[in-house]
């Protein structure tokens, strides 16, 4: 039994510097396929545009855009998979997140409203972070903190505040 227990430790220890080049990864996407809205109905792009990035909700139906917003700075869509996958709409569809572009010594998310496109949430933090995940009712964004390869990969909970409903 013990002789079981220490093959299963050595086996997971082995695991581990697999699971620290995991995604997600500290990039986000400007341009593609985007990020589909909670009926389907629209896509959420992120496109550069100088010095800015220009974010578009389009119509699927007929590529119609509907709204479009200006940022400042280089944003995109959060990607959650190695071949691209969007990320970042809430579960109820009332926004989404953008993760700034490239690797710097600080990560910058945006949370803007998918009614307006209006930003809400500007998020600033010291270090390289990917976007994880979100909780279900919106109030917490999960990051990954990316580190160097000698300390690995940890993930952190990040507080979105003010919370993101106009409510």
């Amino acid at each position: 039994m013990v002789r079981r227990l220490v093959l299963v430790a050595a086996l997971a220890l082995a695991a581990v510097p697999a699971a620290r080049a995991a995604y997600p990864a500290a990039f986000a996407v400007q341009g593609g396929a985007g990020v589909l809205s909670a009926d389907d109905s629209l896509r959420f792009v992120a496109a550069k545009s100088g010095a800015g990035t220009v974010v578009s909700a389009i119509r699927t139906r007929d590529r119609t855009t509907m709204l479009t917003q200006t940022v400042r700075g280089q944003f995109g869509i959060p990607a959650v998979t190695q071949s691209g996958l969007a990320g970042g709409l809430f579960h109820d569809g009332s926004a989404l997140v953008l993760q700034s572009m490239g690797i710097t010594r600080t990560s910058r998310f945006l949370v803007p409203g998918t009614e307006d496109l209006a930003v809400r949430n500007p998020i600033a933090l010291n270090g390289i972070f990917g976007f994880d995940a979100l909780s279900p009712d919106g109030s917490r964004l999960y990051l990954i903190q990316h580190l160097s390869t000698d300390r690995g990969t940890r993930r952190r909970r990040g507080d979105v505040f003010p919370p993101c409903s106009d409510s």
